[in-house]
């Protein structure tokens, strides 16, 4: 996937300019979220335990993903369009830093799944593991050392499921990752072109449930 917002935050400064504020929760838009995420076979029980909910951002009714980080001082988040709005996530103007988007599973997790987004998190976390949505396929050193942290709190099997068409950026994450002694695999994706495309069945063949 062509990730536009990673090309934009090599031009932007490493701190805000201005205050991150975060959109207004709109319950209006409740049942809207749970109709989306569950027409995608997700569970919005896990979104919300996670602290996803909907709100009205940048044009959209939109699913708002808030980021979980380490250094940062500021708010990050995601905002995932729950229409057809050609602009699919937005996100604040504000540099990502070490922001990760990690969604936990209901009980203690049988391992740590690596994706590119926040919706491939979500259909890792309904199969009981630790989703780590990376919202990109080339994390810098901030990113890679939250990641690290997240995988020595959880010292269960780790697997890195990129896009099918990122393969290759799958690849440079986990050799990243090995480098600095954390042992995960590599799996590639079958006929889709991600975690969460795939079937809850395929979605557990492939992290090995």
């Amino acid at each position: 996937m062509n990730y536009t917002h990673e090309r934009e935050e090599r031009t932007r400064p490493k701190t805000p300019l201005k205050p991150v504020y975060v959109p207004l929760r709109e319950d209006r838009l409740g049942p809207l979220m749970w109709k989306y995420l569950e027409a995608r076979t997700l569970d919005p029980e896990r979104a919300e335990d996670n602290g996803w909910y909907p709100a009205c951002y940048k044009g959209a009714p939109r699913i708002i993903i808030p980021a979980s980080t380490l250094v940062n001082t500021w708010p990050y988040f995601q905002g995932r369009a729950m229409d057809d709005h050609p602009k699919r996530y937005e996100s604040p103007s504000a540099p990502r830093g070490d922001a990760l988007a990690v969604v936990y599973p209901k009980s203690v997790p049988d391992g740590v799944a690596i994706v590119e987004g926040p919706m491939d998190a979500l259909a890792a976390a309904g199969e009981g593991f630790v989703g780590v949505g990376l919202m990109g396929n080339t994390p810098g050193d901030a990113v890679l050392d939250h990641l690290e942290s997240i995988l020595k709190a959880f010292p269960v099997p780790c697997v890195v499921i990129p896009d099918k068409d990122a393969l290759s950026k799958g690849a440079e994450v986990t050799a990243k990752l090995w480098t600095r002694s954390l042992k995960c695999v590599l799996k590639p994706i079958q006929g889709a072109k991600d975690l969460a495309e795939l079937k809850p069945e395929q979605r557990r063949k492939l992290l090995g449930v």
